[in-house]
């Protein structure tokens, strides 16, 4: 009886055999694959880190641009005004234009941002900001943002220069 056991027990261990062999083969295939996902953890980690700087550079970029395109505006709103100024002043008798004497406004006209004290530029900034002009230099500041010419205008009243 022992001798008919023996194919049978010789057959289930090359089974066994081989079924152990393929299950060396999938948890080698296994553990690559986790190798492979580890991998790409890391580099989608690496991706995101870097799309955050890349996305900071840009909001940093988008700000500096902000401010220089703020500050373009800002010379050319104050050279229309110094213009406006001068015109105006030029067709008013004496008397009048002796009446805005020590003003800010004739105090730029005449010497430029430089003669402003700390809080007269302030409110300069500050009245200069959209919805503090006048319709019709908003109107002006409008047509310049869209039309793009507020990067070709610069300031050309001495004192006034601008970067």
């Amino acid at each position: 009886m022992h001798r008919l056991y023996l194919p049978k027990k010789k057959k289930l261990e090359n089974e066994l055999a081989a079924i152990q062999n393929k299950l060396a083969d999938k948890q080698e295939k296994l553990q690559t694959a986790d190798r492979q996902l580890s991998e790409l953890k890391e580099n989608m980690d690496a991706i995101q880190e870097r799309t955050e700087e890349l996305k900071e550079e840009a909001y940093k970029y988008s700000r500096d641009v902000h401010s220089k395109v703020d500050s373009l505006l800002k010379d050319a709103m104050l050279e229309n005004m110094v213009n406006e100024w001068r015109e105006m002043s030029a067709q008013m008798k004496p008397s009048e234009r002796q009446l805005f004497d020590d003003t800010l406004l004739c105090s730029v006209a005449e010497r430029g941002r430089k003669s402003c004290t700390v809080q007269q530029c302030c409110f300069l900034e500050w009245s200069m900001m959209p919805q503090h002009l006048p319709k019709h230099m908003a109107a002006e500041v409008a047509e310049m943002t869209s039309s793009g010419d507020v990067m070709k205008t610069r300031t050309t009243v001495p004192g006034l220069s601008g970067v």
